[in-house]
């Protein structure tokens, strides 16, 4: 199982849900350690809005990160159908 979970927002909810992921207390938004600065942390390289890191992770089967992507950062609607 890959250690990111990537999901698409509706570009005026990204801010809210964030933030209130992040209230949680399970969840804080990632920050770049300067050791990190370099690109030895390959989800530094992520271009979403926000990467929000579990503080605890329980077993394998949860994700470590969550990328939160807008729609305009993503260059897709949510409500778009696929061609």
């Amino acid at each position: 199982m890959t250690d990111v979970c990537e999901i698409l927002i509706r570009n005026n909810d990204i801010d809210t849900i964030a933030s209130k992921l992040a209230a949680t207390g399970k969840w804080e938004i990632n920050k770049l350690a300067p050791e990190d600065s370099y690109g030895h942390d390959p989800i530094q390289k992520c271009d979403s809005d926000f990467v929000l890191k579990r503080l605890e992770i329980m077993n394998d089967n949860e994700f470590a990160y969550l990328a939160l992507w807008s729609e305009n950062s993503y260059h897709i609607g949510v409500d778009e159908a696929p061609p």
